[in-house]
């Protein structure tokens, strides 16, 4: 099999990487260097906690080669996640016995076990929350340097401007015949889709993250901590800065990377309001990325029903990096062998949209 793949992200490369030995592959990425999209932005953060079994699976199936990779610098400090709203921690209740069923010793916490993980939290408001403590964080970037030095073999430069009929694509470098072509390139994949008459319902949203510096004291040992009420959270990376970010989940439609500091006092609202200590934290500097989101939070990972040898790997939802290794191996199955045993491939397919027996939409935290 050939295989072409656009998008030279953590996704793609990913995706050529497990290809390789097994199929011809050329992986296209448009800019001069890879990764300069949304793989460049992400936080590295890598969770088991989700409320949709085909997400955890994504997590079991990806994590473990993010440990086994010395380049990608993985870390094991654990997920918190914390509400004020008892229906909420009821359907977070649900996740974690699913997520125990899957095998992941994900728990409940009540509030005292919260303030024991994050000194000076405020708790008094809280019904409780959930942990984990395989869940960690790794270099996105880092990462996608290591499956590229695998011999995957990628043509920078080359943006592809539309699919060939016999199959393949026509790119700026000529063009390239192949029997696969896998849409791999995140946000921009929805443009390029609908040139050649396919919908996808993806939708691209601009999100930010504030690097700051933590106030004198602050414990650096803390878990990656989420207020499921407002979305807002705190990653401390191994620098010892803390990303503070979240609450602009669905709010900035746009594929414009420009910092709206006009969210920032509401990042910085919801972080006191949580922790109080984190008044003192000092602004070092905001970034903006572009991630694609899907009505049910989860990919489209699989063939496109009526136009042969056209793949999709999108909608990821701002869990490229952490689901590519996962996603790569699930389509790397359906593309050889037409089939997968790692997951329920439906729950991710684009059909899945048309399904007049469909579930109601699934939010997975």
């Amino acid at each position: 099999m050939r295989a072409a793949i656009v998008g030279g992200g953590i996704v793609g490369a990913a995706l050529a990487a497990e290809l390789l030995g097994r199929a011809e592959v050329v992986l296209l990425e448009a800019e001069t260097q890879p990764g300069l999209g949304a793989t460049s932005k992400a936080t590295g953060g890598l969770r088991h906690q989700f409320s949709h079994p085909a997400l955890v699976r994504l997590s079991l199936l990806s994590i473990p080669v993010y440990q086994a990779m010395p380049e990608a610098g993985f870390r094991r400090h654990g997920y918190l996640f914390v509400t004020t709203n008892p229906a909420r921690l009821e359907a977070m209740r649900e996740a974690v016995a699913m997520q125990q069923g899957l095998g992941v010793p994900s728990r409940l916490l009540d509030p005292a076990e919260v303030a024991a993980m994050v000194p000076g939290i405020r708790t008094d408001d809280l019904v409780g929350g959930t942990f984990c403590a395989w869940d960690g964080s790794a270099n996105p970037t880092d990462a996608l340097g290591a499956f590229l030095r695998r011999g995957v073999n990628i043509r920078l430069g080359c943006r592809v401007e539309g699919l060939l009929p016999g199959g393949g694509v026509r790119t700026t470098a000529g063009d390239i015949p192949a029997d696969a072509v896998v849409v791999a390139c995140g946000a921009w994949a929805h443009d390029l889709l609908a040139s050649e008459g396919v919908a996808i319902p993806v939708a691209a949203f601009r999100r930010q993250v504030f690097v700051m510096t933590p106030p004198a004291g602050f414990p650096t040992g803390i878990p990656m901590t989420i207020d499921q009420d407002t979305g807002w959270y705190v990653h401390p990376e191994r620098s010892g800065m803390l990303l503070f970010g979240g609450t602009d989940r669905d709010d900035r439609p746009g594929m414009e990377e420009v910092v709206d500091w006009d969210g920032l006092p509401r990042v910085l609202d919801a972080a006191t309001r949580r922790v109080p200590a984190l008044a003192d934290a000092s602004l070092v500097r905001g970034y903006a990325g572009v991630r694609a989101l899907t009505p049910d939070d989860l990919p489209i990972v699989g063939p496109v029903p009526g136009r042969p040898g056209l793949w999709l790997s999108v909608g990821w939802g701002g869990h490229g990096f952490m689901h590519a290794p996962g996603g790569a191996k699930v389509l790397a199955d359906l593309l050889l062998r037409g089939k997968t045993d790692l997951l329920d491939a439906s729950a991710l397919s684009l059909e899945r949209f048309s399904d007049p027996h469909r579930k109601g939409e699934q939010t997975a935290f």
